[in-house]
């Protein structure tokens, strides 16, 4: 009976840890599309943190201020991929009910945590927020700060995805300065429809990828409830 109950325990525990990595790095895949739309395509106040531009002596967006637009980039994307998680986790027989009844409350959490902490923390201090060595994982000062508002690139905190983001972003840029595309002529809505395909199946695919990855520790669904 005690074994059964341990097991149970350590049944309980990893699976709320693959809940938790997953669900971690599911919030960093949402912020990516978003970050990628509000700077680059579906264009909305949000851009403001680029500028000068400041309230109460700060210019971190969403701490002091509301940007036009931002939520319902947020609210659509945060939908948008909490469908495709439960999606690819009920194909691959993990609990997707279970998983995303965690990723409802831990996506939120990191958002808040990056925005109100992380976020006026990098651009005050001029330093990361994270210990050695997750500085050198998450890059929240070096990849923020110094690369995304030197450059644009630099969108999230997912280490190593980052940098397809970044490819995408520059060829993105080249189909301006080459003058293929004009700003608000139909070309430039064509391609935002197209890049938004891109972006949400890039989503599917990373997401699988990371059921797989923690496919241990996440939660499967049982093939006789009475065991």
């Amino acid at each position: 009976m005690s074994q059964l109950i341990i097991k149970k325990n350590i049944k309980v525990i990893t699976s709320f840890f693959g809940c938790f990595i997953v669900s971690w790095f599911q919030g960093s895949l949402f912020f990516l599309i978003s970050h990628y739309q509000n700077d680059a395509t579906h264009l909305n106040g949000n851009v403001m943190h680029h500028s000068e531009y400041k309230i109460n002596g700060d210019n971190t967006s969403i701490t002091n201020t509301l940007p036009s637009g931002l939520v319902f980039v947020f609210i659509l994307n945060y939908t948008t991929v909490l469908w495709i998680m439960y999606l690819i986790t009920k194909k691959l027989g993990i609990d997707s009910k279970l998983y995303c009844a965690y990723a409802t409350i831990i996506i939120p959490i990191k958002q808040i945590f990056q925005m109100v902490i992380i976020h006026p923390y990098i651009h005050t201090y001029n330093k990361s927020w994270y210990p050695w060595p997750l500085n050198l994982i998450f890059k929240d000062y070096e990849g923020h700060v110094l690369c995304h508002h030197s450059n644009g690139l630099c969108l999230g905190d997912f280490p190593g995805v980052g940098y397809i983001y970044d490819l995408m972003l520059q060829y993105h840029s080249k189909l301006f300065s080459g003058g293929y595309i004009k700003y608000k002529s139909i070309n430039y809505f064509i391609l935002n429809i197209i890049i938004d395909y891109i972006l949400y199946s890039m989503t599917i695919i990373i997401c699988s990828l990371l059921c797989l990855s923690f496919f241990y520790f996440l939660p499967k669904v049982m093939k006789n409830k009475k065991n």
